[in-house]
C-alpha cells in the first residue's frame, strides 16, 4: 500500500480541462523568452479610484531565445505599466511592442512556470 502512494504522488497529471494562457500579439511585436533584470525608474499616475497606485517602471529584458516576430537579442531596455515591478530573475515570455524612442513596451508577459503560448494577429492591407 505505502509503494503505491509514494508512486501516485509524484506522478505529474495534466486536466485535460487545463487551458494554457496564450499571450496575444499583432504584427510588428517581438515575442521573447527572458529574464527582466535592472526595474529602475518609476512614474506614479494618478487614476481615480486606485487604491493599489501605478505607474510607468522601466527595466531591461535579457533575452534567451527570440520565438516570433522582429528578432531582438542581448538586451533591450523596456517600459511597463503596473501597480509593482516585474519580479527579477524569473523566466518569462513577453510580448514587446517598439516605441519611438527606442524602448519597448512590454504589452503582456506570462511566467514560463505557467507554460503560455502565444499567437499573433496581422490584418490584412485594405488598400486598393
Amino acid at each position: 500500500m505505502a509503494a503505491s502512494l509514494a508512486v501516485a504522488s509524484c506522478a505529474t497529471t495534466y486536466d485535460d480541462d487545463y487551458k494554457r494562457l496564450a499571450l496575444e500579439a499583432v504584427c510588428g511585436d517581438s515575442i521573447v523568452v527572458g529574464r527582466l533584470s535592472n526595474n529602475r525608474d518609476y512614474e506614479h499616475v494618478e487614476l481615480v479610484g486606485d487604491i493599489l497606485g501605478h505607474g510607468w517602471m522601466t527595466g531591461t529584458v535579457e533575452i534567451e531565445r527570440a520565438l516570433a516576430g522582429p528578432e531582438l537579442d542581448g538586451r533591450v531596455a523596456v517600459r511597463y505599466f503596473g501597480h509593482t515591478y516585474f519580479v527579477e530573475g524569473k523566466r518569462f515570455m513577453f510580448v514587446l511592442e517598439p516605441n519611438d524612442d527606442g524602448m519597448y513596451h512590454i504589452a503582456t508577459a506570462s511566467l514560463m512556470s505557467s507554460r503560455p503560448s502565444f499567437s499573433v494577429t496581422c490584418q490584412e492591407s485594405t488598400a486598393p
